[in-house]
């Protein structure tokens, strides 16, 4: 009789249900929760433009469907035309090739406004142009920017220039783009490698490119999330008996 009472005091434990909730909580956490930034670095030095340095350091991405962002280490700044200026460089398209099989490029995210195309938005490509201007590197596989396309219904977001240096030709970034409130997920690409190619400014004289793999979120995390609670359980169903 003792032990059937105190069995059924240990159940209606509040500390008990507590560590229950938990466990339940720690067991059916989202994978998605503990997306990994993955970070493209650019391993071409400064190069002097048309209005500066166009220094790329870094493009990275978290892919957390809750907390989409994309963070852009550059010199880049977002230049506005003067009524002095007869040329400038323009900023270019943030471009995505889905599969990263390199066959064309699927979707862009301008980052400033430019003819029918709002920063932010995402669009699918149906044409991309190079600017007429070649790129100096080796390869010119990433384009300018795109010259027609049509936007993705509810896939938008918001770049912000943060200025973190002064203006100089020094080895140091100028600018954090960040690009975030995003209404759509990066589980629209599904377990497809996404490949992303930035050619900087109209000048394409810092290309950065690189991929995103399929699943940034490796599974041993997974299987520690779901054994922790396996094991949590155990215990408690031994303290029950």
């Amino acid at each position: 009789m003792k032990r059937f009472r105190s069995q059924a005091k240990l159940k209606g434990d509040p500390k008990v249900k507590k560590i229950l909730i938990g466990l339940a909580i720690l067991l059916f956490l989202p994978a998605s929760a503990m997306a990994i930034p993955v970070t493209i670095t650019d391993p071409i030095d400064n190069f002097p433009g048309a209005n500066g340095t166009t220094e790329t350091y870094s493009i990275t991405v978290d892919t957390n469907p809750e907390l989409l962002n994309i963070s852009i280490l550059t010199n880049q700044p977002q230049y506005e035309k003067s009524f002095f200026e007869t040329s400038y460089a323009d900023v270019a398209d943030l471009l995505l090739d889905l599969s990263g099989n390199g066959a064309g490029w699927d979707y862009a995210i301008p980052l400033v406004t430019h003819d029918s195309f709002a920063a932010g938005r995402v669009y699918k490509v149906t044409s991309v142009s190079s600017g007429g201007l070649p790129s100096i590197w080796e390869t010119d596989e990433v384009p300018y920017r795109m010259s027609s396309g049509t936007a993705m219904n509810g896939w938008s977001g918001k770049w912000t220039w943060n200025r973190i240096d002064s203006i100089t030709m020094d080895s140091n970034p100028d600018w954090n783009i960040v690009y975030s409130q995003a209404t759509w997920s990066w589980n629209v690409f599904g377990q497809e490698s996404v490949r992303i190619g930035w050619a900087t400014a109209s000048c394409m004289n810092d290309i950065t490119d690189g991929h995103v793999p399929p699943s940034p979120v490796p599974e041993p995390a997974t299987m520690v999330l779901l054994g922790s609670g396996l094991v949590g359980l155990a215990g408690l169903r031994r303290m029950f008996k």
